[in-house]
């Protein structure tokens, strides 16, 4: 399966209602309206019943989006750090096999970031934000770098992958440990390319997602 292969389904009135009421708890400044909200779900494959929900407040200007996890009535807002993640999978369980954990291990670093920014995994020179003007021969140069997410093994029932990871500007080859609790740790590093011509991943003092809100903005 590819990694981020999420198949979105824009929720009705009525869901949005009901889910804007289960989450309110959680947003911050103020609450969110149902009447300006729009809502778009898609189910996670290595969750036996979770939906990623794409929250789009309609009333502000962007950023006006938030993800939160979803499943069995409840939800949580992701913000960046692995806490709500982590909150979420001891609450519903996990189904992490060979099939899923290198979707599971993408969608992580996705939505988990440091003071630094996100380790972005990519399989394609594609999934790059190059710079306008970046030059083709240091693409071409890059993507022959690039490669698939693997399963290296199995060791102590947890997955280890070997991927291909953007930090920043860099590129580089990571092994990945993913648990079947679903944590994950970054095991190693290898440096590929030490200056790609792309645009750089936001830090925390520059993230627009840390708006005064209990969720990142998209």
């Amino acid at each position: 399966m590819r990694l981020r292969d999420y198949a979105w389904r824009r929720a009705g009135k009525g869901e949005a209602v009901e889910f804007v009421a289960v989450l309110n708890g959680q947003v911050r400044p103020s609450p969110l309206d149902s009447n300006t909200v729009q809502l778009w779900s898609a189910p996670l494959p290595f969750y036996a019943d979770t939906e990623l929900v794409r929250i789009v407040d309609q009333s502000r200007g962007a950023p006006n989006a938030r993800l939160a996890l979803s499943a069995g009535g409840q939800a949580v807002l992701l913000d960046h750090s692995n806490v709500p993640i982590y909150r979420h999978n001891a609450r519903v369980g996990m189904r992490i096999s060979a099939a899923n954990a290198a979707a599971y291990a993408a969608f992580f670093f996705d939505h988990v970031g440091g003071a630094h920014g996100r380790f972005l995994i990519v399989e394609s020179a594609r999934e790059l934000a190059w710079q306008p003007d970046a030059d083709p021969a240091a693409i071409a140069s890059a993507a022959l770098e690039i490669r698939p997410v693997t399963l290296r093994g199995v060791e102590k029932d947890a997955f280890l992958l070997s991927a291909t990871v953007v930090f920043k500007t860099g590129l580089f080859h990571g092994e990945i440990r993913v648990a079947p609790d679903g944590r994950v740790d970054m095991l190693s590093e290898a440096v590929l390319v030490d200056r790609l011509p792309v645009r750089p991943d936001c830090t925390k003092a520059t993230d627009p997602f840390h708006a005064a809100s209990e969720g990142q903005l998209y």
